[in-house]
């Protein structure tokens, strides 16, 4: 014959909670499992970035050590280019004044030939920058100007002996009627015993 077997709990009836499950207080574990795995995830995330921007930013370090002599010779070599570009600057504007010089002398001897009366002779040309001429004068006066080491020449001086004063007066009227010429005028003029010698300025016009 089966016999029945009892099972008795002997608990008091507060604990006596034997296969009963507390819902709250699994969900509540579970939740606060879940925010401390979130935490030390974030965490750990948080350590991973600041390592990882640390190396490399350590790397950046290093290749700026690397370039900074590259960086160096990159600053001389501009600095050279720099300088380069102004020489040449510098030279381009002397080599055009030479060439519009050239071609002023070239004008100036071949008129002179034509308008000198024939009993008149030239003794003496010079071309000069004269910088009252082109007021540089003043404004150096005022500190506004820096001398030019290359400044254009602007004015002539003509120094001949003619026969007659009548010559070196005509010799004035066609010296005004070059075109490239401006505030002709008589210097001086010296009576020899055969001969007067005069000389003559004039300032250049802009070409």
């Amino acid at each position: 014959m089966p016999q029945d077997s009892y099972k008795v709990n002997l608990l008091p009836p507060g604990l006596q909670r034997e296969g009963i499950v507390d819902v709250h207080r699994l969900v509540r574990l579970i939740a606060l499992t879940l925010s401390l795995a979130f935490l030390l995830g974030g965490y750990g995330y948080f350590l991973f970035s600041f390592w990882g921007a640390k190396n490399e930013l350590a790397a950046v370090r290093q290749e700026l050590t690397a370039l900074r002599p590259v960086l160096s010779r990159v600053e001389d070599v501009r600095e050279k280019r720099i300088a380069a570009e102004a020489a040449y600057q510098e030279y381009s504007t002397l080599l055009d004044r030479h060439q519009n010089w050239a071609g002023l002398l070239s004008d100036l001897f071949h008129d002179l030939n034509n308008i000198a009366p024939v009993d008149l002779w030239l003794l003496e040309l010079e071309i000069y920058p004269d910088p009252e001429a082109s007021g540089e004068e003043s404004e150096k006066k005022e500190g506004r100007g820096k001398p030019d080491q290359f400044a254009r020449a602007n004015s002539i001086s003509i120094k001949g002996s003619s026969r007659t004063v009548s010559s070196v007066g005509v010799f004035i009227k066609n010296l005004n009627r070059l075109p490239y010429l401006q505030n002709v005028a008589l210097k001086k003029i010296a009576a020899l015993d055969d001969a007067f010698n005069f000389e003559i300025t004039a300032g250049l016009k802009e070409r």
